[in-house]
């Protein structure tokens, strides 16, 4: 059995395991705002409830970068920037920690689960459409995560010139334009009304606005899609968020990339995310199937700790 803990700025979820199924889990408020001491407090909450002795691993997807012992910088989650997290869990539940990026456990989620499947699988790119735009990579069958943990951040490609400013202080992104309020955006300078991307979707075939609001926001994906394409030529695309739901939206994406990606690499795979949700989760269980390097140095380091008490308890 193991515990897959998806580690947010609002929400702590955390899940009991076995074969890519949730048996148990809670979600709990990160509850920032109170500092260091709260958060721990409320992520030890959240894994007691799903914890049984049954346990041999415990993975946390966290909203940021991590070196897998550490979170090095987490925007949502700053009072744990820097805290040795892994060890402070493996010493309280006295099983292996590892943590990884929330987007490159939904990826990692996906993967292990095609490769049931489909062994010859190798190359998948994750997406996830939300608050932001996230993005994971599998490459010839390993996580890639660049020369200092920051890897993969596709939202971050620029893929317009309209001078339209991220929140990351950059221009264009791909993550302005394909964010969770992009619909309502483009529906709002059409129309100068707030409607919600609930009812714009609702409404497609009565109202025109909402059709060119949904247009406008499947060509930028469709954009995105083709350069993730052409640049990684990878066998599968999952795509994941509510977002990927709306199929007026996920369709047109679609024959945008078959239309202009390079002829070689336009009949990738472009998927819904199978796991939705439970991805994060799911996949922060499974880290030490695609962390093999860092899963021996976890498990080098609990030997030489077992080794140590022996040595004290003969001396004792």
């Amino acid at each position: 059995m193991l515990v897959g803990v998806d580690f947010g700025g609002t929400k702590i979820r955390a899940a009991l395991v076995n074969n890519f199924k949730i048996k148990k889990e809670i979600t709990v408020l990160t509850d920032v705002k109170h500092g260091k001491k709260q958060i721990l407090k409320n992520l030890f909450e959240a894994v007691d409830y799903v914890f049984d002795k049954r346990v041999s691993f415990i993975g946390v997807g966290v909203a940021g970068t991590t070196d897998g012992k550490k979170i090095l910088n987490a925007v949502n989650i700053k009072p744990l920037n820097n805290v040795k997290l892994a060890q402070i869990i493996s010493k309280r539940y006295k099983v292996p920690c590892m943590l990884e990026n929330d987007v490159n456990a939904f990826v990692i989620a996906e993967y292990l689960f095609m490769r049931q499947k489909q062994r010859k699988v190798m190359n998948v790119v994750g997406i996830t459409l939300g608050t932001g735009v996230g993005g994971g990579l599998i490459l010839e069958g390993k996580l890639y995560k660049g020369s200092n943990y920051s890897a993969s951040e596709l939202g971050h490609m620029t893929i317009a010139s309209n001078r339209i400013k991220c929140s990351c202080g950059n221009y264009d992104c791909f993550e302005v334009y394909c964010n969770g309020k992009a619909i309502e955006r483009y529906y709002y300078k059409l129309t100068n009304k707030r409607v919600s991307s609930y009812d714009i979707v609702k409404n497609y075939d009565k109202d025109l606005n909402a059709r060119k609001s949904l247009r406008e926001y499947s060509k930028y994906l469709g954009i995105a899609l083709v350069n993730i394409t052409n640049i990684f030529n990878p066998e599968y695309i999952v795509i994941g968020g509510g977002i990927s739901r709306v199929k007026q939206i996920y369709k047109p994406a679609i024959n945008y990339l078959r239309k202009h990606a390079l002829k070689d690499s336009r009949m990738v795979k472009v998927k819904r995310s199978f796991f939705g949700k439970d991805a994060v989760v799911i996949g922060a269980a499974m880290l030490r199937k695609l962390e093999p390097k860092l899963w021996r140095e976890v498990k080098e380091k609990e030997s030489v700790k077992e080794k140590k008490k022996r040595v004290r308890k003969r001396k004792k």
